[in-house]
């Protein structure tokens, strides 16, 4: 199986994330994991899972899907 290469690195602002993803079932932490592979391996990531937050310098808002 080839390694996917990564085209950017998710970070997250403080313990805000681990705090909100450890309180979630584990099917939502495997959609959520899954969604931050997608957004750290295509080149373009649909505006369906990531979306700019207007007037930030790389900032975006991960969406339900």
């Amino acid at each position: 199986m080839e390694k996917e290469l990564k085209t950017r690195t998710v970070t997250f602002y403080k313990e805000c994330f681990s705090e909100f993803f450890i309180k979630q079932r584990e099917k939502v932490q495997d959609k959520i994991t899954w969604t931050l592979d997608l957004i750290e391996q295509l080149e373009k990531v649909p505006e369906t899972y990531l979306k700019h937050i207007e007037n930030t310098e790389g900032l975006f808002e991960m969406s339900k899907t």
